[in-house]
């Protein structure tokens, strides 16, 4: 299953890489959005193998997720592996100068299921799955404007 946001922002696409790339800018807002950031081991100095333990609430019932930065594409973006209970993907952060002053930021967000349980947890996202993406959006758009300092 695969989930897609896009957005232009009104801030320079280098200056949008720094916000996105910056490890410890990421840790406080999952911290700030009630994620529990149970350890963070940090990985080489570009960010690049940074990894994540994390708990989060899923409609009341409480996961593990590693998160951990594949790969970062000096001002183009960066890609993001997680993986927790039944489910694994990835996320490819893409940064695009829009003018100047701006930039366009794309995620494409990839979702796939480890055995019948990680299905069966799919199973309700796939049959709404537009209305999952219009919320998902909501959410990623207020995500990159904090990061940003837009909010």
């Amino acid at each position: 299953m695969n989930l897609r946001s896009q957005e232009t922002y009104p801030v320079p696409a280098a200056a949008a890489h720094a916000a996105l790339a910056d490890p410890e800018g990421l840790t406080r807002i999952l911290r700030s959005q009630g994620v529990q950031v149970n350890e963070v081991t940090p990985g080489w100095p570009d960010g690049t193998d940074t990894i994540w333990k994390l708990g989060v609430g899923v409609k009341g019932i409480h996961r593990n997720v590693t998160l951990r930065v594949t790969q970062i594409r000096p001002d183009r973006g960066m890609v993001l592996a997680y993986e927790s209970d039944g489910i694994h993907g990835e996320v490819v952060i893409d940064i695009a100068a829009a003018g100047p002053e701006s930039c366009t930021i794309a995620y494409d967000i990839a979702i796939a299921a480890r055995g019948i349980a990680g299905r069966l947890m799919l199973q309700p996202l796939r049959v709404a799955q537009h209305r999952v993406e219009q919320k998902l959006h909501g959410r990623i758009t207020a995500f990159t404007r904090s990061r940003l300092g837009l909010a």
